[in-house]
C-alpha cells in the first residue's frame, strides 16, 4: 500500500544555553500552523492547546500551513532565552487563535504550541514534558514583549493572518471562505478491508469504554431496556452517552450503532476528532487525492461502515455501524 507523501524539511533539535525553558525540547520533521477557536457555538467551547499527548482541538480547522526552515530558525533564536514568561502570560485572558503542532518522520504529533496575540500568553505540550519557571517576582517583562512581537511577525511572514481584538474573529473566517476547499461538499466513497481490521466483529461497551481517552473526564450515562419480540422472545438493549453528544448502541451486548463527537475518543486505528483530511489519509496510509476535501469519507469493511464527516476540512463526528 503506498504511503501519502508530503512535503517534509529537515528535521531539527533546537537547543540553547540560556536560562528558561526552551521550546520545542523534542526533536521534529516539520511543523504546521492552524487557527482554531473561530467557529465556536458559544465561549465555553474553546480549546484550550491545538493538541496534547493524544488529543486534537476540535475546533481546529483545516490542513493547516507548513511552516518554512527560516520560521523555525527565527524562531529558535526568539525564544533562545526561554520562554518562563509567555507561557505564564502578560494578562489573565486566554482565547488561543493559533496552533503550531510538530511532526516526527512518521507524521505523529511530538509537540505543540498554542497562541493568545489577544492576551499575550502562550501554552506548549511536548511528549518529553517539561518545567516552567513561575516566580513571578523576577518575570522579564520587556523579554516577553519582543518575543512576541517576533512570533507575530514570524506568523505573518508565513502568509497567516493574525488580528489582536476579540471582534476580530469573522475576519480569520472571511480569510477562510476566500479558499473554496474550506466548504467543499464532496462524499468520497472507500472500499477497504485491512485498515478497518482493528475494529473485531463483535464490540461490546467494554471495547468501546477503551477508546476513552485516559485523561478524559467525560459524563457518562446508561440506559438498559428490554424489547419484547412478537415471537415471544426478548432483547436486551444498552445505550451510552458519554458527554452531551457522543451515542453507543448496543443489542444483545454487541455494538449496533455510534455516533462520536468528542476528540476524547481514539479508534484503534488512530482516528479521532480534530484531525485534518491529511492526517485522517496519513492515518490510513492513503495518498490524499490532488485538491480533493471532501465533506465525508465512507469506509466499508467487512463487519463495519465508518463515515467520517468533515467541516472547514476537519473531522468533526464519527458514526460506525455494524454491516
Amino acid at each position: 500500500m503506498k504511503k501519502i507523501t508530503l512535503l517534509l524539511i529537515l528535521g531539527f533539535t533546537l537547543n540553547a544555553n540560556a536560562g528558561g525553558f526552551l521550546f520545542p525540547n523534542v526533536e521534529f520533521e516539520y511543523a504546521k500552523i492552524y487557527l482554531f477557536n473561530l467557529d465556536l457555538e458559544e465561549p465555553s467551547h474553546m480549546d484550550f492547546r491545538i493538541y496534547k499527548d493524544g488529543i486534537y482541538a476540535k475546533s481546529k480547522l483545516g490542513n493547516g500551513t507548513l511552516l518554512s526552515d527560516k520560521f523555525h530558525e527565527k524562531l529558535q533564536r526568539a525564544f533562545a532565552r526561554g520562554i518562563d514568561e509567555i507561557i505564564i502570560g502578560l494578562s489573565k485572558c486566554y482565547m488561543p487563535r493559533h496552533g503550531i503542532i510538530y511532526y516526527s518522520k512518521e507524521h505523529e504529533p511530538v509537540a505543540s504550541l498554542s497562541i493568545c496575540f489577544e492576551c499575550d500568553k502562550i501554552s506548549v505540550w511536548s511528549k518529553e514534558g517539561y518545567t516552567v519557571n513561575d516566580d513571578y517576582d523576577h518575570l522579564d517583562i520587556k523579554k516577553a514583549e519582543k518575543q512576541l512581537t517576533d512570533l507575530e511577525k514570524l506568523i505573518t511572514a508565513e502568509a497567516v493572518p493574525i488580528y489582536k481584538h476579540v471582534n476580530d474573529v469573522d475576519k480569520y473566517l472571511l480569510y477562510l471562505i476566500k479558499d473554496t476547499s474550506f466548504n467543499a461538499k464532496k462524499i468520497v466513497k472507500i472500499t477497504v478491508d485491512q485498515e478497518l481490521n482493528a475494529l473485531t466483529d463483535t464490540l461490546n461497551h467494554l471495547t468501546t469504554s477503551k477508546w476513552v481517552h485516559k485523561d478524559a473526564k467525560l459524563y457518562l450515562s446508561e440506559k438498559i431496556d428490554t424489547l419484547e419480540n412478537t415471537n415471544g422472545t426478548s432483547d436486551i438493549q444498552r445505550v451510552l452517552k458519554y458527554g452531551k453528544q457522543t451515542v453507543f448502541s448496543f443489542l444483545n451486548g454487541q455494538l449496533i450503532e455510534g455516533r462520536i463527537h468528542h476528540q476524547s475518543f481514539i479508534l484503534p486505528m488512530g482516528i479521532s476528532i480534530g484531525m485534518s483530511v491529511a492526517e485522517v489519509y496519513q492515518k490510513f496510509g492513503y495518498i490524499q487525492p490532488e485538491g480533493v476535501y471532501p465533506s465525508a469519507i465512507q469506509m466499508t469493511g467487512v463487519y463495519w461502515m465508518l463515515q467520517l464527516n468533515f467541516k472547514h476540512q476537519t473531522l468533526t463526528d464519527i458514526a460506525i455501524k455494524g454491516r
